[in-house]
């Protein structure tokens, strides 16, 4: 019938958006320079990586690398890193990445993603995106 087919369409059209993100995540998480920043752990150094990353993703409403064990929530921003989304970092900092996941906040509802950054193979730090689907 013509709902389940639009049902199924948009289940599709979502799937593939989650999917572009999801890969877009994946090949910013293996830029070198993100790496370097959380190797050397230079202040200066990690803003600008953080920076080149939101431009390298499809628009996304936050971006964070984070070090080992210094995720903290953050209430300011949009949307906000709650307890959900550090035990999304704590996952991948224990070479775990976890599947995106949806949040709804007052603000709106917000796709996750969270990689894990790595030097061979010891986690350095993770990147953290949220995208509005």
């Amino acid at each position: 019938d013509a709902a389940q087919t639009e049902l199924t369409k948009a289940h599709t059209q979502t799937r593939l958006a989650v999917d572009h993100f999801v890969a877009s995540v994946d090949t910013v998480a293996r830029d070198p320079r993100l790496t370097q920043a959380l190797i050397t752990q230079d202040a200066q150094l990690l803003a600008s990586a953080q920076s080149l990353a939101a431009t390298m993703l499809p628009s996304p409403t936050r971006v964070r690398l984070v070090s080992p064990g210094s995720a903290i929530r953050e209430t300011e921003g949009t949307p906000a890193i709650s307890f959900a989304q550090i035990e999304m970092i704590r996952s991948a900092e224990s070479g775990r990445p976890p599947r995106p996941e949806v949040h709804k906040t007052p603000k709106g509802t917000f796709l996750s993603i969270v990689k894990p950054l790595r030097e061979g193979d010891r986690v350095i730090g993770t990147l953290y995106a949220a995208f509005e689907p």
